[in-house]
């Protein structure tokens, strides 16, 4: 082996890390297109994917590290419009409303929502498809037997 070539772990972890830096811009707001552009992958599916495979390698406790790096976020801009909110500014007021449904969304505040059982089914299908090299025609199949048999046990 050549002494400047690269391990399959090495390859794996340059991997790990170019995923990591597509979910880092993601979560920063930068769209997949512009992601793809960024790191070179071929398209904004490609980024897509990258930054998917990054958020499901990590603990959910990093998720809700995350959550609570959004939760200051949205205080700092609550804070930052709260003194023209409170003069009647009716853009601040806007902004603040929708900044707190936004943190609503986040801790579950707003309470159970309904669920449609299907369409969440359909939902999980087509984004698990490519883990398990499925068409989403297939999973979607699978998914439909999945709903049958619930319905049958009743």
């Amino acid at each position: 082996m050549n002494e400047g070539a690269l391990t399959n772990e090495d390859k794996l972890r340059l991997r790990w890390d170019k995923e990591d830096c597509a979910a880092v811009l993601r979560i920063e707001g930068m769209g997949y297109k512009q992601i793809a552009r960024e790191l070179h992958y071929c398209d904004a599916s490609g980024a897509r994917k990258a930054v998917k495979r990054s958020l499901a390698r990590h603990p959910s406790d990093e998720v809700e590290e995350r959550r609570q790096i959004m939760a200051a976020r949205i205080d700092r801009l609550i804070g930052v419009l709260w003194p023209e909110a409170m003069k009647g500014k009716l853009f601040s007021i806007d902004r603040i409303i929708s900044l707190m449904h936004r943190e609503a969304d986040l801790f579950g505040l707003d309470g159970a929502k309904t669920v449609n059982v299907k369409e969440e089914l359909y939902t999980i299908a087509r984004r698990e498809a490519d883990k398990y090299g499925l068409s989403e025609a297939e999973a979607l199949a699978i998914a439909e037997e999945v709903l049958k048999d619930h319905r049958r046990r009743g």
